[in-house]
């Protein structure tokens, strides 16, 4: 597992207040709200890394958001 994918996967279960799955959970299957993605965003860009919220409400899976992700050159 990447360094990336285990930052993502840490906020993910963090932000649904669960256990680690496998990565083609669905965000709001697993009960996350649209507020709760916007909070799992922002942990990750405190965390240097990019992501968009878009790619949860499109797709939702943890990983289409893992491979989307990546760490910010700005950071």
């Amino acid at each position: 597992m990447t360094e990336i994918a285990s930052i993502v996967r840490d906020a993910w279960a963090n932000a649904l207040e669960l256990s680690l799955g496998d990565d083609g959970e669905h965000f709001f299957e697993l009960g996350g709200s649209s507020l709760q993605a916007a909070m799992f965003v922002a942990d990750l860009r405190d965390k240097g890394i990019n992501v968009s919220l878009a790619t949860i409400f499109e797709d939702g899976r943890l990983s289409a958001v893992i491979e989307q992700a990546s760490f910010d050159e700005h950071a």
